[in-house]
């Protein structure tokens, strides 16, 4: 039993992000979310797992659909960025965009529009500390993307970035009466 203890006390996963109410993680800690249900069905002595037959391609090579329990991504990927210093109503600003399709293409010079949006973060003084703020969302051309959006942030930093922009980009009440938009 000490053994699945110490499997037990090493699953402490932490996810990477939260995708639609859905907690991602990384490789590494999506093995550890594994080890984690392993142990669980040896020490309650059963199994959750359903035999049943999985449908297969037409060619028979691979497996048409399976149940992943545990969902994972590559960070680097996932948390993919370009950015620029900016300025905004006169202050520094951070200009950032997460377009996974146009940072691909920003290498050839030509990408799949127009128009790439961006945001804006800044940060805002809250009882002597500096917090990060999304300050508003933009547009900019193609060819400025291509030319002025060369650096990245590094893992950590976006997904700080991440977090900051799901929080403050999402309406909070969609919900409004006719009453107070013509009042």
């Amino acid at each position: 039993m000490n053994i699945l203890k110490e499997v037990l006390h090493e699953t402490d996963a932490k996810p990477i992000a939260k995708i639609n109410g859905v907690d991602v993680y990384t490789y590494a800690e999506g093995q550890k979310v594994n080890r984690l249900h392993l142990a669980e069905e040896k020490i309650a002595g059963n199994q959750e797992e359903e035999i049943i037959e999985r449908p297969t391609s037409s060619d028979g090579m691979h497996y048409m659909h399976s149940e992943a329990k545990v969902k994972v991504i590559n960070p680097e990927r996932y948390f993919l960025n370009r950015f620029r210093v900016t300025t905004y109503e006169g202050k520094k600003a951070l200009e950032i965009v997460t377009d996974y399709r146009a940072i691909n293409e920003q290498k050839s010079g030509r990408i799949y529009t127009n128009v790439v949006n961006t945001y804006i973060l800044g940060e805002k003084q809250v009882n002597k500390t500096k917090k990060m703020e999304l300050l508003a969302q933009s547009t900019v051309s193609d060819k400025e993307f291509c030319t002025d959006f060369r650096k990245k942030l590094s893992v950590a930093d976006a997904e700080k970035v991440f977090t900051v922009i799901s929080e403050q980009s999402s309406p909070k009440n969609e919900e409004s009466s006719l009453e107070s938009i013509f009042a």
